[in-house]
């Protein structure tokens, strides 16, 4: 059961406009709250055993909010309201505010933003939180076949296995649309047709079909 303490604690109510103008930076302050938390959820594979991480988690970017609306709440409101307006929501169309945003969070909270890639590197996490025993969470090897006794002779027709790749082939074949060249030859095949029938005259045209006919 949730306790009573982690249900009351406070949600992080914004818009997914002001999370993305804010990711990079929010990622490399809470960086080491991150990952614990990702690594006790890849480890656990259970989200109940990883409350206190992912409050950890909240409580970082609740702070992390506090001190932009504290000291840079005019750049990041431009920042975001760009993103927010520009529909695709890209960062190329936003340069200019996002430049006056890093330029604000590195005077006043001494916060560079990170590269491209620095924080999708592999890091190794130093955590308290002990080792679950299983943490591949993989199941027991299952008991081996018995032997079976006897003398096992081949069969006599050989393996099923042929027969059957032969037949989903054949049923592959018959299931596909005829080709380009079979549509062009039966639309040759029905113009011939076609102008057969308007060149013959009708008394021909009966008689070949052996049927004796009067035309008037």
């Amino acid at each position: 059961m949730m306790s009573y303490s982690v249900s009351r604690n406070r949600k992080v109510n914004v818009s997914s406009a002001v999370l993305k103008a804010a990711a990079h930076h929010l990622g490399s302050q809470c960086d080491k709250a991150n990952k614990e938390f990702m690594l006790c959820r890849w480890e656990e594979k259970d989200p109940r055993k990883c409350l206190k991480e992912g409050k950890k988690v909240n409580e970082c970017t609740l702070q992390f909010f506090r001190q932009l609306k504290m000291h840079c709440a005019e750049p990041f409101t431009e920042y975001w309201t760009c993103l927010d307006n520009s529909g695709s929501a890209e960062l190329r169309y936003c340069r200019k505010q996002q430049h006056a945003f890093d330029n604000c969070v590195l005077d006043k909270l001494g916060w560079e933003r990170p590269n491209l890639g620095d924080l999708s590197k592999v890091t190794k996490v130093l955590t308290d939180r002990p080792m679950p025993e299983n943490v591949y969470h993989s199941r027991p090897r299952p008991e081996p076949n018995p032997v079976i006794e006897g003398d096992l002779k081949p069969s006599k027709y050989g393996s099923r296995m042929f027969f059957w790749t032969w037949a989903m082939q054949q049923a592959r074949l018959s299931l596909q649309l005829p080709s380009s060249t079979h549509i062009r030859t039966r639309l040759e095949t029905s113009r011939s047709l076609a102008s057969v029938w308007h060149s013959s005259k009708p008394r021909d045209l009966v008689q070949s079909n052996g049927q004796d006919a009067h035309v008037g």
